[in-house]
């Protein structure tokens, strides 16, 4: 599969499976749960390693921002990456709250 991706930045998570992703010259494999973000303005190559599920999602950008690669493994063992689905919200990392409450400076 080919994709040009023009003036949008694509995201795209291998499902299941393999494959080999082209982008721009450099190749990336790609695992289940893997998942590449692709500038804008980029020739991908999808190549399939057999039988495979792999999502895209599109946005439109201004700029041109550097290609992201994120096998699973890495991505799974880094808690500032990714959530567990599931868990209570007390076990995640909380963000200070910026609202201004009434009659505080």
């Amino acid at each position: 599969m080919t994709l040009d991706t023009g003036g949008e930045e694509e995201g795209l998570v291998c499902l299941s499976g393999t494959a080999t992703v082209v982008a721009d010259g450099p190749r990336f494999p790609v695992g289940r749960h893997g998942a590449l973000c692709i500038p804008r303005g980029s020739l991908v190559e999808v190549r399939a390693g057999g039988s495979m599920d792999i999502a895209e999602f599109r946005a439109p950008v201004e700029g041109r921002y550097p290609l992201q690669h994120g096998p699973c493994a890495e991505v799974t063992a880094d808690p500032g990456l990714h959530v567990r689905a599931g868990e209570p919200a007390t076990s995640q990392e909380p963000r200070p709250s910026r609202r201004r409450r009434r009659g505080t400076a």
